[in-house]
């Protein structure tokens, strides 16, 4: 997987250190713009797959943005949008609520319990473990932080048009007719067609991935007759947390849900107005789950090699004993004095002016004039959000 270069490289000139000192602190600034800007977008709708594809470096963010928020069910006030800088030896995480809001106690301290578990991650690296311990890490820190929040999106899969899970049940059933008529093979994806072989035998068990897929479906449908969270144990809860997150990516990859969402011949014969919205919109909530586990792989097998690389053996020995290395930093649209944030003035120059001025970011010897100067970039202006 192909990773940004680190920004700092692109920018720098030699023989100009002020030059560069101007430049790394615009590409901070305009990461931190970028990230309002693009607060307050449509969501996708029901009729809209465009975002089910994403690129591996927004699959991390994505996930990162995950393991931030605390509820979902209100994106006007819960969406975390987030942005990376790296530069020698630093990263920053830069990250904002939707409309600029305050981060609450439970968000800051998800970030933080993020940063510890990538730390721990970290120590393993160094120490010659692979990719599968940080899947594991971070699973653990899912169900044990994140677990209400993943019950909640699984309980809506079987709401879907506001109907109960059995109603919502017996329209899928409905529906599978249709599918084998226009897909005579029925599920044959590896995810399914592996479970099945070894639920029934090696020999024959490739014939029952339907029946299989089926099942998962039913459990999603009808997540409300599971265990409640709250009387799951210690040990269940990173059990359940692992099978709903790998099922999940199972049946966002199947036969059927690839059929929902292409130009097949499923896609043509079902109702576009009802039936092709009940299924692309139970399709969206159920790939909500699985963006927990397609996040969590693209970072372990990729974002953090990538991460070793752009710290470096200065920056990852800070990062491990806590003194640098990875900075998380908030962008709101408040004037409450909170650590390493970043704040908004009222006209663009005023933004770009106190940006400069922050003591997280900005070189302390730069003169009032440079300041002026820079706050008037064409570049950083282009880019304020009206």
């Amino acid at each position: 997987m192909a990773m940004p270069s680190r920004v700092g490289q692109k920018r720098s000139r030699p023989n100009d250190k002020a030059q560069r000192r101007r430049d790394g602190l615009q590409l901070d600034f305009l990461a931190g713009l970028r990230v309002i800007e693009n607060l307050g977008t449509d969501r996708p709708t029901n009729h809209d797959n465009s975002f089910f594809r994403d690129t591996p470096m927004l699959y991390i963010l994505n996930f990162i943005s995950l393991l931030a928020e605390t509820d979902s069910s209100r994106p006007d006030r819960s969406d975390i949008a987030v942005a990376v800088s790296a530069d020698q030896g630093h990263i920053r995480l830069i990250l904002a609520k939707a409309n600029g809001e305050i981060p609450t106690d439970g968000e800051t301290k998800n970030v933080a319990s993020f940063i510890q578990t990538l730390r721990d991650c970290l120590k393993d690296n160094a120490l010659g473990h692979g990719e599968d311990l940080a899947i594991k890490r971070f699973t653990r820190l899912i169900a044990q932080r994140h677990l209400p929040e993943l019950f909640r999106k699984l309980s809506q899969i079987g709401t879907v048009g506001g109907r109960t899970p059995k109603k919502n049940w017996e329209r899928f059933c409905s529906l599978l007719p249709l599918w084998h008529r226009a897909n005579p093979r029925g599920e044959r994806s590896h995810g399914f067609v592996t479970l099945a072989k070894q639920l029934f035998g090696l020999v024959h068990g490739e014939l029952n991935a339907d029946e299989v897929m089926v099942g998962t479906m039913k459990s999603f449908i009808l997540h409300d007759e599971s265990t409640p969270v709250e009387e799951m144990t210690s040990h269940e809860k990173p059990y359940f947390t692992k099978i709903a997150l790998e099922s999940s990516v199972r049946m966002v990859n199947s036969n059927f849900f690839q059929d929902v969402i292409s130009k097949g011949p499923f896609h043509n014969i079902v109702d576009p107005d009802n039936d092709h919205q009940f299924l692309n919109e139970m399709y969206r909530r159920i790939n909500d789950v699985a963006q927990y586990l397609i996040g969590l792989e693209y970072f372990a097998y990729a974002g953090i090699p990538y991460i070793v690389k752009a710290l470096g053996q200065n920056g990852l020995e800070q990062f491990l004993s806590r003194t640098g290395g990875i900075v998380p930093h908030w962008v709101v649209r408040s004037r409450r004095n909170l650590p390493r944030t970043l704040f908004w003035g009222t006209r663009p120059q005023d933004k770009v002016r106190r940006l400069l001025e922050s003591k997280r970011l900005a070189i302390d010897d730069f003169e009032p004039e440079e300041y002026d100067n820079m706050a008037q970039q064409k570049e950083l202006l282009e880019r304020i959000p009206t």
